[in-house]
């Protein structure tokens, strides 16, 4: 991709991504500088079309515009349908199992073989705020992926509510890391049908049922959302 963006990117090994990516992030909040994984040179590129597609308006645009998005509204969604929301199997805690978002985040990988990019690219926003970092990279507003200015409003509040802060953003991904994930099966299916209405590929092409994903959010540090 040769184009001047918004912000600075790195490349690496994939082997070396995520401690490279864990390190920048004990810098915070005194380097001023919020890295993400952006995948391998493929996924580099095709973000590459979704910057261009959405160059024509600049991240102090996007961002104030995010600002005078209610997120609730954004997670506003019918809940009548018995076969989308299904039954919660097992709201028992996530961190019994010991296993961080460390080991789950996997933009700098293979999916299907666990392989290592052997090229990975770290992107570098030029602030603390996670949730502005879709607003830099002008992510989304192509098919029922949310506009770059709507994905900034819901990390916002999610952010504010759960600790919740992007660790990866890649042309159809996105990864996060969670402080505070909730502890209650209310507050569990409240989140879960909030991330059904912000992507619903998540459910629809991935765990099946509202209830499925609400049984895997209680306690989980790790949440990814994708689109087709």
């Amino acid at each position: 991709m040769n184009k001047k963006l918004d912000f600075e990117v790195v490349t690496m090994s994939g082997k070396k991504a995520l401690a490279e990516l864990l390190d920048m992030r004990e810098d915070l909040p005194e380097s001023n500088s919020y890295p993400f994984l952006m995948g391998d040179e493929d996924s580099f590129e095709l973000i590459g079309e979704t910057f261009d597609f959405n160059k024509e308006i600049s991240v102090t645009e996007i961002i104030k515009k995010s600002l005078e998005i209610n997120s609730l509204e954004l997670f506003e969604c019918d809940k009548n349908d018995a076969d989308l929301t299904g039954k919660s199997q097992n709201l028992e805690s996530n961190r019994d199992n010991k296993i961080g978002w460390e080991d789950l985040v996997m933009s700098h990988h293979d999916i299907l073989t666990q392989i290592p990019f052997e090229k990975c690219f770290l992107g570098i926003a030029p602030t603390i705020e996670s949730w502005q970092v879709p607003a830099y990279v002008r992510f989304g507003d192509w098919n029922d992926c949310p506009k770059p200015e709507e994905h900034c409003a819901v990390f916002r509040f999610w952010q504010e509510k759960y600790g919740a802060e992007i660790v990866s953003l890649t042309h159809d991904v996105i990864e996060c890391c969670v402080a505070n994930p909730p502890q209650t099966e209310e507050e569990c299916w409240e989140l879960a049908w909030q991330q059904y209405a912000y992507c619903p590929d998540i459910v629809e092409q991935g765990v099946e049922t509202v209830g499925n994903l609400a049984s895997s959010l209680r306690d989980s540090t790790y949440w990814y959302f994708w689109w087709d």
